[in-house]
C-alpha cells in the first residue's frame, strides 16, 4: 500500500509540473518576443530594491489593512511551503516504511533539536490558521464592502481565495489524522503532544474515541491525496491566473530602473529606418513592458489614484496594463481601438488621449510597473504620426504653432520677448561668455499674463541676489514637451535640435527654468540627445540663494500669513523628479505654514494639465482642476501654492470663489524680501 502512496505521488508531482510548465513557457517565450530593454542600475541597487519591495512590503503597507493581510499571506505561505515540501517528500518516501526506514520527515531528523520541531509543528498549524482567516476576510472585503478599486468582483481572485481556504482545511484534516495514526494510544491516556497542533488537534479526540485505528490509517491517506491535490492544483491554476504576479513580480521589480528614473522614459524613433511611429502591436513594446503586464497583481491601486479615472474619464491603468497580456495571449495584430468601445485586449483612443502622464500610477504600484504614461505616449505617437487621424482635432493649432511660431499658443515668435520690455535684460549675444546662467523663460511664462507675473518676481529675486543671468528673447524655442507629449515626436526633435543649437551657439551650460516640464525636458530627456546641462528650478535656486544669505528675507504677516495655505506639488517636479521639499522648506523659512491637502507629495493630485490636456477639451463635468481645487478647499484653504506656471493657470481656471487665490512660491518670496 505504501508503494502505491509513492507512485501516486510521484505522478501526481510529475502531471501537476508538466501541468504548469506549458503556461509558464509560453508566457516566458511572449515576454522575450518584445524589443530590447536595457536594465539600469547596479546589481546591489537592484536587490535591496527586491528586499524593500517583496520581503518588507514597503509599498503594501501603505494601505495598512491590506498591507497588513497580504504580509500574513507571504509570510505564512514562506513558512507553510516547508510543509509543503514535507508533504511531497514524505509521500514519495513512505515505501520505505515497508523495509524499515523512515520515510522522509522533518520530525524524524535527529539532528533537529526537539525545541525547533516543537516551534516548526506549531508554526505551521498557527500559521494555516490565520491564512484562513485572512483569507475569509478578504472574501468579504470583496463580496459585502465592495471596494471600489476591487470592483468589478473578480471571479479568477475569488477562485484563488476559495483554494487557499480548502488548502488549508484539508491541511487541519491530514495532520489530525496523522496525530491519531502516529499517537494514537498516548492520545487515549494524555493530550501531552496536543499543545504542539494547537488547531489540528481539536479534531483528534472525535477521532480517537469514536473511530478505529485502522479506519484512521484511510482516513490519513484520504486526507493526505486530498491536500496534495489541492496543493498542486493551485500550482498549475497560478500561471493561468492574475495570480501569476507570483511567479513574475519579483524578477518585475529586479530588472525596474525606477532607482534611476522613477517614471519610464520615453524612446527615441529613427525616423530614417522606421516604416511606421509609435506603437499599435503588442510586440512593439519592450520585454519589460509585456513582463509588467505579467507582474500585475491588478490590485487596482493605479485606478485609485489616477486623476483621469477620478474624474469619470475612461482611462483606468490597470485595464491598460491587463489588456496589453490579454491581446499577447490573444495574437491581436493591433492594440489600438479607433472606436469608442474597445473590445477585450484594445485599448480605446479615448483611453489614451485621457492621461495627463502624471505617473501617479507608478508611484502607487506595488510591483514597479512604471510604463502606462510611456505606453500611452507611444499610442498617441502612431495615431499622430501614422494614422494622422485619430487624435483630438484642438491638437492642430498647438501642432501648427509649435511649428510656425515655437510655442503651442501661436504667438508670433517676433513677440516672445515683449514681456521683457522696460526691464533691462540681457539677451545672449556674441559677447556674452561671462553670463553664468541662462534663464530658459518658458512657453507659458512668455505668454501668459499670470505666468510673466510670477516670472518677474523671479527676476527680482534674481537682481536682488546679484546672479549673472540673461534670456534668449525670440532665439528660444518651446522645450519640445507638449509636442512629445501628445505624439509629436518628429515636432518634438525638431524644437530641440533648434534649442540646442543656441544652447552650444552660446555655449551655454547653466539652466534657470521656472517650468517643471522645461525643467524635465532640458535635465533629463535632452541627455539622449548627447548633451548634458545643469539645469535648475527657481524652487530649489531660490532656496539656495536664502539658505546662502543672498537675499535678504523678513518674516513679519503679509497677507498670505493671515489665511489659511495649502501647496499643491507640480508632477514634473515631484513625481518625475522626486523634489517634494524646496518649496516647503523655503515655507519654513518664511514662517508661512501650510495645512497640506489630503493627497500631498508622492500622492499630489494632479492639475490636469500635463500630457498636452492643457490644449486639449475635458469633454464631462467632472474637470480634473476643479477636482483639485475643491481638495484644496476640504482643508479649508484660500490660498494655493504652486511652483509651475501650468499649474497656476489651471488651479486658477478651476476657481469658482472670489476669496481663493493662486500663487506661485517666488510670488511669496518676493513678498518676505527686505
Amino acid at each position: 500500500m505504501n508503494l502505491i502512496h509513492s507512485i501516486m505521488t510521484f505522478l501526481l508531482l510529475t502531471v501537476s509540473i508538466y501541468a504548469a510548465y506549458l503556461p509558464l513557457i509560453n508566457i516566458i517565450r511572449k515576454i522575450k518576443s518584445g524589443q530590447p530593454f536595457t536594465v539600469k542600475g547596479s546589481l546591489l541597487s537592484r536587490i535591496t530594491l527586491v528586499i524593500r519591495m517583496v520581503f518588507l512590503q514597503e509599498r503594501l503597507l501603505q494601505d495598512k489593512i491590506y498591507g497588513i493581510m497580504h504580509f500574513w499571506f507571504l509570510y505564512g505561505f514562506f513558512a507553510l511551503s516547508i510543509g509543503h515540501l514535507e508533504l511531497v517528500f514524505y509521500g514519495l518516501t513512505v515505501f520505505l516504511e515497508d523495509y524499515n526506514c523512515s520515510p522522509f520527515l522533518y520530525a524524524n531528523i535527529s539532528f533537529l533539536p526537539t525545541s525547533v520541531v516543537y516551534a516548526y509543528t506549531t508554526s505551521q498549524d498557527l500559521f494555516a490558521f490565520l491564512i484562513v482567516i485572512v483569507s475569509f476576510y478578504a472574501l468579504y472585503r470583496r463580496i459585502f464592502l465592495k471596494y471600489d478599486r476591487l470592483m468589478p468582483r473578480s471571479q479568477d481572485a475569488e477562485i484563488v481565495l476559495w483554494f487557499i481556504i480548502t488548502l488549508y482545511l484539508s491541511f487541519f484534516l491530514f495532520v489530525s489524522s496523522e496525530i491519531c495514526l502516529n499517537e494514537y494510544e498516548l492520545l487515549k491516556r494524555e493530550s501531552i503532544w496536543l499543545w504542539m497542533y494547537p488547531i489540528s488537534s481539536l479534531l483528534t479526540p472525535l477521532m480517537v474515541n469514536n473511530v478505529s485505528h485502522t479506519f484512521i490509517m484511510y482516513l490519513n491517506k484520504v486526507f493526505f491525496f486530498l491536500h496534495l491535490i489541492i496543493f498542486l492544483w493551485f500550482g498549475c491554476y497560478v500561471p493561468r491566473s492574475k495570480h501569476m504576479h507570483l511567479i513574475f513580480a519579483g524578477p518585475n521589480i529586479f530588472v525596474s530602473n525606477i532607482t534611476r528614473e522613477p517614471i519610464q522614459k520615453l524612446k527615441r524613433i529613427n525616423f530614417e529606418e522606421s516604416e511606421e511611429f509609435g506603437i499599435n502591436n503588442v510586440k512593439q513594446f519592450s520585454w519589460k513592458e509585456l513582463l509588467n503586464s505579467f507582474a500585475c497583481t491588478e490590485c487596482g491601486r493605479c485606478n485609485e489614484v489616477c486623476p483621469a479615472h477620478m474624474t469619470q474619464k475612461p482611462l483606468k491603468p490597470k485595464k491598460v496594463v491587463n489588456d496589453i497580456k490579454l491581446n499577447l495571449f490573444n495574437n491581436n495584430s493591433k492594440v489600438i481601438q479607433v472606436s469608442d468601445e474597445a473590445n477585450i485586449g484594445e485599448i480605446s483612443t479615448d483611453e489614451i488621449w485621457s492621461c495627463t502622464t502624471c505617473g501617479a500610477c507608478a508611484e502607487v504600484c506595488p510591483v514597479l510597473i512604471d510604463s502606462v504614461p510611456s505606453t500611452l505616449i507611444d499610442m498617441r505617437r502612431y495615431l499622430v504620426l501614422t494614422e494622422a487621424n485619430y487624435y483630438p482635432k484642438e491638437l492642430n493649432s498647438a501642432f501648427r504653432s509649435m511649428q510656425n511660431q515655437n510655442n503651442p499658443w501661436g504667438i508670433g515668435n517676433d513677440k516672445r520677448a515683449d514681456w521683457a520690455e522696460g526691464l533691462n535684460i540681457k539677451v545672449f549675444d556674441k559677447n556674452s561668455s561671462n553670463i553664468e546662467y541662462l534663464l530658459f523663460v518658458g512657453c507659458a511664462s512668455s505668454t501668459d499674463e499670470k505666468a510673466i507675473k510670477s516670472l518677474k518676481k523671479f527676476i527680482l529675486l534674481l537682481n536682488n541676489a546679484n546672479i549673472s543671468f540673461a534670456i534668449l528673447g525670440t532665439k528660444e524655442n518651446c522645450c519640445g514637451d507638449p509636442a512629445r507629449r501628445m505624439g509629436n515626436e518628429y515636432l518634438y526633435e525638431e524644437l530641440v535640435g533648434k534649442n540646442i543649437e543656441q544652447f552650444n551657439k552660446y555655449n551655454i551650460k547653466n539652466i534657470l527654468t521656472t517650468c517643471p516640464h522645461c525643467y524635465n525636458q532640458l535635465k533629463n530627456e535632452y541627455q539622449d540627445f548627447d548633451v548634458e546641462y545643469n539645469v535648475r528650478h527657481h524652487a530649489e535656486f531660490i532656496l539656495e540663494l536664502i539658505k546662502e544669505n543672498k537675499i535678504k528675507i523678513s518674516r513679519g504677516n503679509t497677507e498670505l500669513t493671515k489665511s489659511i495655505s495649502t501647496f499643491h506639488d507640480p508632477c514634473y517636479m515631484g513625481r518625475y523628479n522626486k523634489d517634494y521639499t524646496s518649496s516647503r522648506n523655503i515655507l519654513k523659512h518664511l514662517s508661512v505654514e501650510i495645512a497640506e491637502m489630503p493627497l500631498n507629495k508622492e500622492r499630489s493630485f494632479c492639475c490636469g494639465a500635463g500630457g498636452g490636456r492643457m490644449f486639449m477639451e475635458e469633454h464631462n463635468s467632472n474637470r480634473i482642476n476643479k477636482e483639485r481645487v475643491n481638495q484644496a478647499k476640504s482643508v479649508n484653504a484660500l490660498n494655493i501654492i504652486a511652483s509651475c506656471p501650468f499649474c497656476k493657470t489651471m488651479l486658477t481656471d478651476g476657481i469658482d470663489a472670489d476669496n481663493m487665490s493662486v500663487v506661485d512660491i517666488v510670488e511669496v518670496v518676493a513678498d518676505h524680501i527686505k
